[in-house]
């Protein structure tokens, strides 16, 4: 490709960098961090359903609304290798939900914990917190439960 003035878009690209490097010299310098910065986002987690219908849950941050007519789409990433992620694979279908600041207790549960791997049971863990996950009466349609606050 070559610009009107016969630049090619390498060239004005690098022209464009040399140009920010002048004027804004530390632009262009990667920050060293100690630890990851702290962050304000929506953090969600999806709810699947097994091929037995055991529900998971997972916690997701990357997700965003992609479309609202005909329907609601969002664009999600899951982590492959995943018990929520074979689960979507294999029914494309899930109930994502907003957490609150209220859920915080169960970011490793839900984030830090696969339930692919032997002895995790994250629907007793969440219990043992105070957050039962509830049934929903839609069938395959949706997935199986949702983390809400037992309040006893």
């Amino acid at each position: 490709l070559t610009s009107t003035v016969g630049a090619s878009v390498p060239a004005l690209t690098s022209m464009a960098t040399a140009l920010v490097a002048v004027l804004v010299p530390t632009a262009l310098i990667l920050t060293k961090l100690d630890k990851p910065p702290v962050i304000s986002s929506p953090v969600f987690s999806l709810s699947t359903l097994d091929e037995r219908g055991a529900p998971n849950m997972n916690l997701l941050t990357y997700a965003s609304p992609v479309g609202i007519r005909p329907y609601r789409l969002w664009a999600i990433s899951l982590y492959r290798d995943t018990r929520s992620h074979a689960n979507f694979a294999a029914r494309r279908t899930g109930v994502l939900q907003q957490l609150t600041i209220a859920h915080a207790p169960l970011t490793y549960t839900l984030g830090g914990t696969s339930a692919a791997d032997a002895g995790i049971d994250k629907r007793a863990a969440c219990a043992e917190m105070g957050f039962d996950w509830g049934e929903w009466p839609m069938g395959d349609e949706a997935a199986g439960g949702r983390a809400r606050e037992r309040h006893d």
